[in-house]
């Protein structure tokens, strides 16, 4: 198999391409716009082919209807909601939902165990053929375990089933951790954490095809967010991990990033 397809940002597409049948997982300190940056790589796959259609499910981002305008903005690249800059009029509104109606689905059990979650992402499957996953995050998920299982056998088990998914009915899946706490060094900034730095286990780091993480300098708003790719199982599909990470600049009225001049 060769390379996947474009994350929408060819400077990334050295490091990571997007392929199915993996499981990328996607992390970052609380606030680096982790989830922003997945869902602006959804949409720009989306845009790309027919073929990338997306269930989505994120119990963070209710009510529901504001997930659904960051993914109007991002799609018209118009802010949806009043403000400074010109929003999308009614036209392109109505483009916008027509594009996205048939390419993005939310699934979102009552209960949003692991296994709920794969029950509602089959019949979302089935009935319209969406080839990606994302699940954002896997800490607001419901974890009850067996009494005597570690939180890293859970861990390894829940992962492997998620995977699963993604083998047998060749879809991409996408699963946003949140870090543990992290704690700033001596000039006051965040270190760029790694898979390892994920809440729970090193389970995460063990099973992901692809590891992603989100960084930004939060003392200085004016500097690009980075994507830094720490893990590629299959080098071709990207494979120069450990070189310096790529920058986006995130503009905040659309949700879009967009790749920086060389800093």
């Amino acid at each position: 198999a060769g390379a996947g397809d474009s994350t929408g940002w060819a400077k990334l597409d050295r490091f990571y391409t997007v392929r199915k049948q993996q499981l990328t997982v996607i992390t970052g300190t609380p606030g680096s716009g982790k989830s922003v940056w997945a869902d602006a790589l959804v949409m720009n796959l989306a845009q790309s082919s027919w073929e990338w259609k997306f269930a989505i499910c994120s119990p963070e981002m209710q009510p529901l209807e504001r997930h659904w305008a960051q993914f109007f903005s991002l799609a018209a690249g118009q802010p949806f909601s009043k403000g400074p800059t010109q929003r999308m009029d009614r036209e392109t509104l109505r483009q916008t939902k027509e594009f996205i109606h048939d390419r993005l689905f939310m699934v979102l059990p009552e209960e949003p165990t692991v296994d709920a979650v794969i029950e509602k992402f089959l019949w979302t499957h089935r009935r319209h053929g969406v080839g990606g996953l994302l699940l954002d995050p896997w800490n607001e998920m419901d974890h009850s375990r067996p009494n005597g299982m570690s939180e890293t056998e859970y861990c390894n088990r829940e992962l492997r089933k998620i995977k699963r998914v993604g083998w047998n009915y060749g879809v991409w899946i996408g699963l946003i951790a949140h870090t543990t706490k992290m704690y700033r060094d001596k000039d006051g900034k965040y270190p760029v954490p790694t898979l390892y730095d994920i809440n729970g286990s090193a389970a995460f780091f063990n099973k992901a095809d692809n590891g992603i993480v989100v960084w930004r300098d939060k003392s200085n708003e004016l500097l690009p967010s980075e994507v830094h790719v720490q893990k590629v199982r299959f080098q071709e599909i990207g494979g120069l991990t450990g070189d310096s990470p790529v920058k986006l600049r995130h503009d905040k009225v659309t949700g879009r990033y967009w790749e920086t001049v060389d800093w």
